[in-house]
């Protein structure tokens, strides 16, 4: 290594206060009993590091190491925009989004596709993630039978008809209104 690097090169500056004397550091000066460092504010010229100048690291000067990774150390890009499950990110989201919902509350298919437009998706987005989020649709006609017992009243067929206004197949929402006790 010869003359002096760049930013990134080891160099040092060689300051000359206002006394007169000359002080070799690297461009900080220790400020003393205020506790801080402050950038020197007077002139200053940069000297050469040659080879000889820079010495090994010793056991009170601990070398700088590159990190250590763990685990891969690769990551391969999707091919396309699809990614490699072959689902778009909007599908992908809208899928998220309808497991949430499936999380909170039952939904009817025609019920969870309205919602996740109602929320921005685009219908065949919407419409994959109701078709991939293996919901049992007879299971959330149940649930949402029971959720509308816990609000009101019902007969056994006024319930099968809400259900089958919510959506729900008129089989769907016949198992739907039986297993919600009704």
């Amino acid at each position: 290594m010869q003359g002096r690097q760049g930013c990134f090169g080891k160099h040092r500056h060689r300051h000359r206060d206002r006394d007169g004397d000359t002080d070799d550091h690297d461009g900080y000066r220790d400020r003393g009993a205020r506790g801080h460092r402050d950038r020197d504010d007077h002139r200053h010229t940069a000297t050469a590091v040659t080879d000889a100048d820079v010495t090994e690291p010793t056991a009170t000067e601990p070398a700088i190491t590159e990190p250590t990774v763990t685990g891969p150390t690769t990551v391969a890009a999707p091919a396309d925009e699809t990614g490699s499950t072959g689902s778009s990110s909007g599908q992908r989201n809208a899928l998220s989004k309808a497991h949430s919902y499936l999380e909170i509350s039952g939904f009817s298919y025609t019920e969870l596709i309205e919602q996740l437009e109602y929320e921005g998706f685009s219908n065949s987005d919407a419409t994959y993630a109701a078709d991939n989020c293996g919901a049992d649709w007879t299971a959330q006609a149940v649930r949402k039978g029971k959720s509308y017992l816990e609000i009101s009243a019902f007969s056994h067929s006024g319930l099968v008809e809400q259900l089958e206004y919510d959506g729900f197949t008129a089989a769907q929402a016949e198992a739907g209104a039986t297993g919600a006790g009704v």
